[in-house]
């Protein structure tokens, strides 16, 4: 049923600059500006994991050779549903998968931005980290979910 099983400075221009993980200083980017990032959300990684539907749609950008970014909420998602529905030992081999990206913890900067994102697009809680996160890295979205659909920097696979 598993399609992978293991361990596969100053602020310009009024941009908030902001030291979110471990070597990284990143600043809030013109919504245009790309950096090359992709940040798959956790419907994607699902979708790819459990060889679903969508799975071989996804899997250019989780085997790409694009960096990959993943938001610490979406651990939590990814986790909490497969254990729920499978396992403990198939949930700690996806989280395993995940490693393959740079994991961006959660701050209180992001987690104002966050907010922000919330208020300004009906996006709930996860959501609206795993959105700020992509945005404060100027890294694409891709995603299954179609709460994103029609925003900024954002790739909804259907």
């Amino acid at each position: 049923m598993w399609r992978r099983g293991g361990a596969s400075a100053a602020a310009t221009n009024g941009a908030r600059v902001s030291r979110c993980c471990e070597g990284c200083e990143s600043r809030r980017t013109p919504r245009e500006a790309r950096s090359g990032l992709t940040l798959v959300d956790s419907s994607g990684w699902l979708e790819y994991l459990a060889d679903r539907p969508l799975a071989a749609a996804f899997a250019p950008y989780i085997e790409g050779r694009d960096p990959l970014l993943v938001s610490a909420i979406e651990i939590y998602e990814i986790y909490k549903i497969i254990r729920r529905d499978l396992s403990e030992v198939r949930a700690l081999e996806a989280v395993s998968a995940l490693r393959r990206a740079m994991v961006v913890p959660l701050d209180e900067s992001l987690a104002l931005d966050a907010a922000d994102a919330s208020l300004a697009n009906g996006l709930a809680m996860a959501d609206a980290i795993v959105y700020a996160t992509a945005r404060r890295h100027a890294a694409t979205l891709v995603t299954a979910d179609s709460d994103f659909e029609g925003l900024p920097g954002v790739t909804v696979i259907r």
